[in-house]
């Protein structure tokens, strides 16, 4: 796993307050599969997350961890393309 795959989760992580195991981020390829992880996992929390402000926190997060242009965390960008800074 690339260190942008472990950073982007850990910053999944840290703003929504949740554990992704080691066999759910072997899965996770694009910022649109990290998307899905985390209202999937908020989802098996009883919680209703409007899926559009889960996607702005989450992009929010991985700008703010790799420095990435906001315009290219796109649902179907490879984690490991994104731009660092």
């Amino acid at each position: 796993m690339e260190l942008n795959t472990i950073e982007t989760i850990q910053a999944a992580e840290e703003e929504f307050d949740l554990v992704v195991s080691d066999e759910d981020a072997d899965t996770l390829v694009t910022v649109g599969d990290v998307h899905g992880l985390v209202l999937a996992a908020l989802r098996a929390q009883g919680d209703s997350p409007d899926e559009a402000q889960v996607w702005e926190r989450l992009r929010g997060a991985i700008v703010r961890l790799l420095g990435s242009k906001p315009a290219e965390i796109v649902a179907d960008a490879r984690i490991d393309d994104l731009s660092r800074s």
